[in-house]
């Protein structure tokens, strides 16, 4: 059997490194904790700083740098979307609520709600094809 399994290289000191970054983590936690005294502003932006320095320290590793790899995959595929017009939008928000208001006020009548969707999605189909 020749069956390629695709597996991740594991860096040499990834493990060392995640530890690291707990430590950081839990140190800004317990710092916190131990520096109640000080001003808030000193103890949120040293949590800040640990926090920056656990995630420079997570992107070194390898699934940290498919994470950021990711990232910037999936900022290319919005990119890509082609989001709906203003038109489009307040149609469909239209019909949403008007379909609400019958799904209130016909709950109880399954017949009635089921010919007043019908005819909802026909007119905003109706509508978005203008």
């Amino acid at each position: 059997m020749n069956a390629s399994t695709e597996t991740e290289p594991s860096g040499s000191l990834d493990f060392l490194k995640w530890g690291v970054i707990v430590l950081l983590l839990a140190g800004a936690v317990v710092g916190n904790y131990i520096f109640a005294e000080q001003s808030v502003l000193v103890r949120a932006l040293a949590v800040v700083a640990a926090i920056v320095v656990a995630g420079l320290v997570a992107m070194q590793t390898v699934k940290g740098r498919n994470a950021v790899d990711f990232a910037k995959e999936s900022r290319t595929e919005v990119r890509k979307v082609v989001w709906p017009t203003r038109q489009t939008f307040l149609l469909s928000h239209e019909c949403q609520y008007v379909q609400a208001m019958f799904f209130e006020h016909d709950l109880h009548n399954q017949k009635t709600l089921v010919l007043h969707t019908n005819v909802i999605l026909d007119y905003c189909f109706f509508q978005a094809h203008l």
